[in-house]
């Protein structure tokens, strides 16, 4: 995929993948709206990175995903996407996952929709066969490297699309490393909604408070997912939720591994988009 992200692609590929006349590529790319190089004969040629840039911020519609190197999601194969999704990532197959969440989050409303609906059940799908430890530990390892990678490639935040006030929201995980993903999934699903610190999985409870503080946080996703020590985490949350509440941060938490009883009162969400919601609402 990676090859196919910097790869240049001609006026009239643009046009082809558009469903468009190639007047109105070059007109786009004159006027800036639509970022190209020129070879040294004058040509204009354009990256999938930024076509991809392009369609997001101007809402246009990929007509012919082959027409750019991209493989057609709704029937590869005779796949689902989530069957693309779930297979791609169980075998490693960074090109066809980093394809199909290009396509997702052009034909689905929003980042959220597409992780809720496809993207996370397939990881799941994925982590199901992992026993720990088994030779299934390589596979989803592998799965997770590939998902992280495919995100900041295909669902990073357009500078211009990132509101420069709202909601500031700190993420982070403190369950099982490997059941961490709904954390930087939580992120990408509102990314154009709020200023996003990410801190990561396994993170140091002092590490999280020091951020609340650090960064300002009107709102911290804490998830924690997997078999975790149940224990640590339940004095961990006691100690983070106590300083989120001396300093009136909002707190939205995510994952089996949450204890039933805090000492102040949080919001327990189940899906990406619902915590879409709960943003744009703050916004």
């Amino acid at each position: 995929m990676c090859d196919t992200l910097t790869k240049l692609f001609s006026t009239a590929d643009i046009a082809a993948a558009m469903g468009v006349g190639k007047s109105s590529v070059k007109r786009w790319i004159d006027a800036g709206t639509l970022r190209a190089e020129k070879t040294p004969g004058g040509h204009r040629r354009v990256t999938l990175t930024d076509f991809y840039n392009f369609l997001r911020a101007t809402g246009k519609k990929l007509v012919a995903p082959a027409a750019v190197g991209l493989p057609g999601l709704v029937e590869v194969e005779g796949k689902s996407p989530f069957e693309v999704c779930q297979a791609s990532l169980q075998i490693g197959d960074a090109f066809t996952f980093e394809s199909a969440l290009q396509l997702l989050r052009l034909s689905e409303p929003n980042t959220a929709s597409a992780l809720d609906k496809t993207v996370y059940p397939a990881f799941k799908a994925v982590r199901a066969i992992c026993h720990h430890p088994s030779e299934e530990c390589l596979v989803l390892h592998r799965a997770i490297a590939v998902a992280q990678a495919a995100l900041k490639i295909t669902m990073a935040p357009l500078s211009e699309t990132v509101p420069p006030e709202g909601p500031r929201v700190v993420f982070a995980d403190i369950g099982y490393e490997v059941d961490g993903l709904p954390t930087l999934f939580a992120e990408a699903a509102v990314w154009d909604q709020a200023q996003c610190l990410q801190l990561g999985t396994s993170v140091p409870a002092t590490v999280i408070e020091g951020a609340l503080d650090a960064f300002n946080a009107s709102v911290l996703w804490l998830s924690a997912s997997g078999p975790a020590r149940r224990s640590a985490i339940n004095a961990d949350f006691q100690s983070i939720l106590t300083r989120a509440s001396h300093r009136h941060t909002k707190v939205v938490v995510f994952g089996d591994a949450v204890p039933r009883v805090l000492p102040v009162p949080v919001i327990r969400i189940t899906s990406f988009g619902e915590f879409r919601g709960f943003v744009a609402a703050l916004a």
